[in-house]
């Protein structure tokens, strides 16, 4: 019996499966830069409902950053759910340190399409063509009165705070509110300093209906010594608040959003928002009303 010999140039194994062009990743990409007075979050990719909690966790860190504003450049974005425009619609009003505006920079296509569709977008955030317009606008809107202190972990800082709001209320032309905002920032700075035991910065800001106020500390080597404690305190957000004791409870009460946010530099920042009774007859005016000085 002869053995078979397989002809010069042909094989006997199975024909391979012709391998598919690799297709562009579609995946979200997250980068963050910044150019002058503004904090450039660019997105590319595709942004859909399993991508927000990302883009959230990012306008959170946003929020921490001291800038002017947060441009979110899109002109990367292939396309956005409609549901996931909330994102900065919410941001807008609730960022807390404190709040620095949001802009929609470089919107194409459906991104476009989607953006133009909800009117809520328009008027929670700011719309340009590209990052530098965007800078460029945000220069020429007026700026609402800011308060910057830093205090000391001493037991000092509680009264230099309630110092600190009582001359912002007074010169923002909002007496009536002194007694609330005394408390709130008292109570957050206290509980910022036994917390952290370094020194914190306490700013506030005045909007025409309502005023933020924002506390963190400057805890780098408490953040190292206690990283998994801030991240759980950050994890837990208002409980952490509720937990507090009852001066925290009457926080909570005055205000209409209060929070904790881990800072990127370090420690965390407890913010609160506290309405102001309508006036009409004393409406509040952008720019009227200079800010405070920060001290040392």
């Amino acid at each position: 019996m002869v053995a078979a010999v397989p002809v010069r140039g042909t094989s006997d194994r199975r024909p391979v499966a012709p391998v598919p062009a690799r297709r562009a990743s579609t995946a979200l990409r997250v980068e963050t830069t910044r150019h002058g007075p503004a904090f450039v979050l660019a997105l590319g990719g595709r942004l859909g409902v399993a991508e927000a909690p990302a883009v959230r966790r990012a306008l959170r860190k946003a929020a921490t950053e001291p800038v002017d504003l947060v441009v979110c450049e899109l002109s990367g974005l292939t396309w956005i759910h409609p549901a996931c425009l909330a994102l900065f619609v919410a941001a807008a009003p609730t960022l807390a340190w404190p709040a620095p505006p949001i802009w929609l920079a470089g919107t194409a296509g459906q991104v476009a399409e989607v953006v133009a569709r909800t009117p809520a977008v328009s008027a929670s955030v700011g719309l340009a063509d590209a990052v530098d317009e965007a800078v460029r606008l945000a220069r020429d809107k007026p700026i609402w009165p800011r308060a910057l202190e830093y205090l000391p972990a001493h037991v000092t800082a509680p009264r230099r705070a309630r110092r600190v709001a009582a001359e912002a209320c007074v010169g923002w032309r909002v007496p009536e509110m002194l007694d609330t905002v005394q408390l709130v920032v008292s109570e957050l700075v206290t509980n910022a300093v036994l917390r952290s035991r370094t020194e914190v910065e306490l700013r506030l800001e005045r909007r025409p209906d309502r005023l933020r106020v924002a506390v963190r500390d400057d805890a780098v080597m408490y953040n190292l010594r206690r990283h998994r404690e801030v991240d759980q305190v950050v994890a837990r957000g208002v409980a952490e608040l509720e937990d507090s004791g009852r001066g925290l409870l009457l926080v909570k009460a005055m205000a209409t959003s209060v929070g904790i946010n881990r800072h990127p530099g370090g420690g965390k920042v407890t913010w609160a928002v506290i309405p102001i009774p309508p006036r009409p007859s004393e409406a509040a005016q952008p720019g009227t009303v200079a800010s405070v000085e920060p001290r040392r």
